[in-house]
């Protein structure tokens, strides 16, 4: 595992800065006017192609390294709810019209602090590896409900006494022998078939999403089909409500002056062409030197700061060094990789946020108009 963590960190800032050219790009040519529609529709599926390669990426490094991710207070049913209807789930439901998909919703609420994504990353897992475990009709039903132990579960794992929300995946296909049942998410193991998808680290992601989220996993497997339940931690917080969808217009610039500071020249082409067409007034610079010195010269109301420079002193460095001369440049971090020790002393240093590639240009604007109208 430790190894697997090292072969991730290595190839994911690389990966997600050539991906970047891949989803960024046709954003930008997406919001020329009068484009045409074939091409527009062309553009979205190389779009759509470079954010499903960002996600496998995403899947190495959580399995790798875990990580929980934005954390907040969601009602698990809304979560799931909101998880069927996206595109991506209802395109592994319809491509097996022959699977009953059945529902079924704890009445009230139920609240746990979590990631929005990596919930729905282990979702997508397991109903994806529910519908295959089919062999023709049947059916696949996820439940919501909450559970209230007295004392530990014995199980596939052991479920400390407490209260606990559950979300369970099941399936009617011919379940898991015992043999496999060990190594079920053990990385890079898999059971599927050449032509199917599946990269043998989708039950690792779930394995560690649940964990990080502080939580255990029930496994229960025969020959009349398989059951994952997933115990989340209770809480009794508020819910956190959900964000409007965001207009261009709410995120864009009044002629403020941004420094890009990345090592990739087309990240830095992404980066200045997203901002030109904000309305900001971009400059970009290739190392970190390169920042300070440019800011000895001109101001910028924000920095967009890379944190692996491939010359020279890092990111993080770099913004201790601008904080010498000016204390209170605000700054985010736009970065390739998973959360690293740099980038947490960064935004303890009074970074604002972090982005990360690929990203598009909605995620930018937002976060820059956030951090200026602080």
């Amino acid at each position: 595992m430790e190894a697997l963590g090292l072969l991730a960190g290595g190839v994911a800032h690389d990966l997600n800065n050539i991906l970047s050219g891949i989803v960024s790009h046709p954003d930008l040519m997406l919001m020329e006017e009068g484009l045409d529609p074939q091409m527009r529709e062309d553009l979205e599926v190389i779009r759509d192609s470079g954010q499903r390669a960002a996600a496998v990426v995403a899947d190495l490094l959580a399995a790798s390294r875990g990580g929980k991710g934005e954390s907040e207070v969601l009602d698990v049913n809304k979560v799931v709810r909101g998880f069927l209807s996206t595109p991506e789930a209802r395109a592994v439901i319809e491509a097996r019209p022959d699977i009953d998909l059945r529902t079924n919703f704890w009445p009230g609420s139920l609240a746990i602090q979590c990631s929005r994504s990596h919930l729905g990353k282990t979702l997508m897992n397991l109903l994806s590896n529910g519908l295959e475990a089919v062999d023709g009709a049947g059916s696949v039903r996820i439940a919501t409900s909450r559970r209230n132990l007295s004392s530990t579960l014995d199980g596939f794992e052991e479920i400390p006494a407490g209260e606990w929300v559950v979300l369970s995946v099941s399936d009617s296909g011919g379940g898991i022998d015992e043999v496999d049942m060990a190594r079920i998410f053990d990385p890079f193991f898999t059971k599927k078939v050449l032509g199917r998808s599946g990269t043998g680290l989708g039950l690792t992601v779930v394995w560690h999403t649940v964990h990080e989220h502080s939580g255990r996993i029930g496994v229960t497997s025969s020959g009349d089909g398989t059951e994952f339940e997933l115990f989340f931690p209770a809480t009794d917080a508020d819910v956190a409500r959900a964000e409007p969808t965001v207009s261009v217009d709410e995120y864009r610039g009044r002629g403020e002056r941004i420094l890009v500071v990345d090592d990739e020249v087309h990240q830095r082409k992404i980066a200045t062409g997203f901002l030109e067409k904000l309305g900001y007034r971009p400059s970009a610079v290739d190392s970190g030197e390169a920042a300070l010195d440019w800011l000895e010269h001109h101001t910028a109301d924000l920095v967009v700061l890379d944190m692996i420079l491939n010359r020279g002193i890092s990111g993080r460095v770099t913004y201790e060094k601008i904080l010498q001369t000016n204390p209170s440049q605000k700054a985010i971090i736009a970065s390739g990789f998973a959360e690293t020790e740099d980038v947490e002393r960064t935004l303890e240093m009074g970074a604002g946020a972090v982005i990360h590639k690929p990203y598009t240009i909605e995620e930018i604007g937002v976060e820059i108009r956030r951090q200026l109208d602080r």
